[in-house]
């Protein structure tokens, strides 16, 4: 319904009460609101502010040096609190973390609303310990040299299939020699079980140390035939 016509009807209905209940009615002039103000936001500890703001402008950038950046950093959020006995004690605010950052940040090397905060927080920690602990310049006129390609390199970086055999097999003769020695020492006809290579035996130890005897010459030929090669 448009204005006009609701206009209309509020007139009507209005000669209509006063016809019928002889009562005068009084238009009520409402007075217009008052425009709220805007609220201020603090855009360091409540928000991002709109994509124009590009820096911050808290403080200037380069006022503070590596070193009091990482103890900024590191104390972020951090806040002197009485407690219920009197006792002054350091808390960590929560909700001050961020803000404290940004104000660090912003201080050693500048703060920027449009990149993500944590991207920032990393890079500003590495350039602190670079300027912490110094970069190393290379003499004037030293020459950089790079990693080339070559055959040599090719092959090194290769497995060696053959070097892994006979690792193995150096593995497997020191197991054989323990468990052979171990079962020599035990009476021949005593019941044991014993793994023996990739295997579980059960019997008379004297047997078990002839078969240990036998697998670890066995290992033996083999590592004779690659160290032979």
């Amino acid at each position: 319904m448009s204005s006009k016509s609701s206009a209309l009807l509020a007139s009507a209905a209005a000669q209509f009460i006063v016809a019928t209940t002889g009562q005068k009615l009084v238009k009520v002039e409402r007075a217009a609101k008052a425009p709220k103000a805007p609220k201020h936001v603090d855009s360091v500890t409540v928000g991002k502010p709109s994509i124009a703001t590009s820096a911050s402008p808290m403080v200037a950038k380069g006022s503070m040096t590596a070193a009091e950046f990482q103890i900024a950093s590191r104390d972020a959020g951090r806040r002197d609190r009485e407690n219920a006995a009197g006792i002054i004690v350091s808390v960590v605010d929560p909700s001050l973390v961020r803000g404290d950052e940004i104000k660090a940040i912003a201080a050693f090397v500048g703060y920027d609303y449009r990149e993500p905060h944590g991207t920032q927080l990393d890079c500003a920690k590495r350039a602190a310990l670079r300027g912490i602990r110094g970069v190393t310049a290379l003499p004037e006129g030293a020459s950089v040299h790079g990693a080339s390609v070559t055959v040599g390199g090719l092959v090194a970086g290769m497995p060696d299939a053959q070097r892994k055999i006979v690792q193995d097999l150096v593995a497997r003769e020191r197991l054989l020699t323990a468990e052979w020695i171990d079962l020599s020492k035990l009476p021949a006809e005593e019941t044991v079980e014993r793994t023996i290579g990739a295997d579980t035996y059960k019997g008379p130890a004297g047997q078990l140390a002839e078969l240990a005897q036998a697998a670890l010459e066995g290992i033996r030929e083999d590592l004779a035939g690659y160290r032979a090669e």
